[in-house]
């Protein structure tokens, strides 16, 4: 059986996901997406597994 490993909180997944976002934005600045921060991580006193998740949304999934 695979074990997986919760951390406690670390306040710090909410700037490494706004660092990331920002990547993320530069990277397709030429395309109107909206990015959050989702999952475990992105809430505070949550145990959770040290990943962070991104939602993406376009308006428009024809560009």
């Amino acid at each position: 059986m695979r074990t997986i490993d919760l951390l406690p909180y670390d306040p710090s997944w909410k700037d490494q996901a706004e660092k990331e976002i920002e990547r993320i934005h530069l990277a397709f600045e030429a395309f109107p997406l909206m990015l959050h921060h989702i999952g475990s991580t992105s809430i505070p006193s949550s145990w959770a597994k040290p990943i962070l998740d991104l939602l993406g949304i376009v308006s428009d999934v024809t560009l």
